[in-house]
């Protein structure tokens, strides 16, 4: 299970869970990925790997409306509320095993701020790809567009 946590964002503030073996992304979500960050289906690893703001922020919204929080109508106008918010941090957490290597063991969902949430930044996790193609954990934090 993958879930994300959002910070800087009120009345959005908390944990969202984005289950997509579960629930796999419909043609809408992905619609709104590849609209919001450029991602498709085959190319969207590259932006885990590169822990691209822009779409954790895309998924971010996908697990807010999937828990209710927003409509579908809401998805496209919040994403650009995102962009401007310059305290805005998205963190994505998995508890899925992530590796092979039995010294790694599972993960225990936690993880350490990424730093201060006014500048933009992302931080690298080196574990590989959990079942559902998302790397954990990681956090990203976006800042104003230039």
């Amino acid at each position: 299970m993958d879930w994300f946590v959002i910070e800087g964002a009120p009345p959005w503030d908390g944990r969202y869970d984005l289950d997509a073996e579960q629930a796999p992304l419909t043609i809408r979500e992905w619609q709104w990925i590849r609209t919001h960050s450029g991602y498709l289906p085959l190319t969207a690893v590259d932006g885990f790997a590169g822990h691209d703001p822009a779409l954790f922020a895309v998924l971010a919204l996908i697990a807010i409306r999937r828990a209710g929080r927003i409509s579908t109508d809401e998805v496209d106008d919040m994403y650009t509320r995102f962009l401007d918010e310059p305290r805005l941090r998205v963190t994505l957490h998995s508890d899925e095993v992530a590796d092979a290597d039995p010294s790694r063991g599972k993960t225990n969902g936690n993880t350490n701020s990424s730093g201060d949430a006014s500048t933009a930044r992302s931080e690298r996790s080196t574990s590989p790809p959990g079942r559902s193609g998302i790397r954990e954990p990681a956090s990203s934090v976006s800042g104003p567009t230039t």
